[in-house]
């Protein structure tokens, strides 16, 4: 472009040559991103609050595509993968945030993870659709604990949770009865022990899924005022 001409002519004529001269006019209007603005709030209460923050490749092997029942037709295939592990673009961030929780059982057997990354869902003929998700994993069997940090994210979101429930059997497969759906936003509930031992997990998991893009999209900065109950 342009300015690349205009720095190659700078830098044969002598930078040294130019005279410095103070800019002039007023600064550049800018505008935060609102979606990188709630990914960092969410990702500081996230920490605040014990959890501890999980960072995997956005590419997955062809061996965990077939342990989900991905579709590999309907994927993104690497044409010159750097190893065997990363073939695929994950088309769900499960695959990569199940594959680290694995990983760290063997020294650990006490977590509570998150990660907010993206995952690419297969357009033909086109670039990924890239979809901000929210994925955090419990061991142990605490879905008290993962609806009450479902509600809490709601509530910063100024969204009111109680009006999210329904019964999205599809979204809800992988879970056993303790299990609840947020209806376009996502999911929570104890993972099944048999979707685990495919995965050749033994540890029970219980899980939160949130589309964050979903949930951004419906944020409202305005807070609502709750009065302190007169008759506690």
């Amino acid at each position: 472009i342009d300015v690349d001409i205009i720095e190659e002519i700078a830098r044969i004529y002598g930078y040294q040559r130019i005279a410095g001269r103070l800019p002039e006019g007023e600064l550049p209007m800018t505008s935060p991103d609102p979606h990188l603005a709630w990914e960092e709030e969410i990702k500081v209460h996230l920490r605040d609050w014990g959890y501890t923050e999980l960072y995997t490749y956005s590419m997955v092997s062809e061996e965990r595509m077939d342990a989900f029942g991905q579709n590999k037709s309907k994927a993104y295939k690497i044409t010159n993968p750097l190893s065997s592990e990363w073939t695929y673009m994950r088309p769900h961030l499960l695959m990569s945030v199940l594959e680290a929780v694995k990983t760290n059982l063997k020294t650990t057997k006490d977590m509570k993870v998150f990660e907010l990354s993206m995952t690419y869902k297969y357009r033909a003929g086109d670039l990924p659709l890239e979809t901000p998700t929210l994925i955090v994993v419990w061991t142990g069997h605490v879905f008290g604990e993962a609806k009450g940090l479902a509600e809490a994210l709601f509530d910063i979101f100024g969204l009111d949770s109680q009006n999210l429930q329904n019964t999205d059997k599809q979204s809800l497969s992988m879970y056993n009865k303790n299990r609840l759906s947020l209806g376009e936003f996502g999911s929570v509930g104890e993972l099944h022990a048999e979707f685990l031992a495919t995965l050749d997990i033994r540890t029970p998991l219980t899980l939160l899924y949130i589309n964050f893009g979903t949930l951004t999209a419906h944020a409202k900065s305005t807070k609502k005022y709750i009065p302190i109950p007169r008759y506690p």
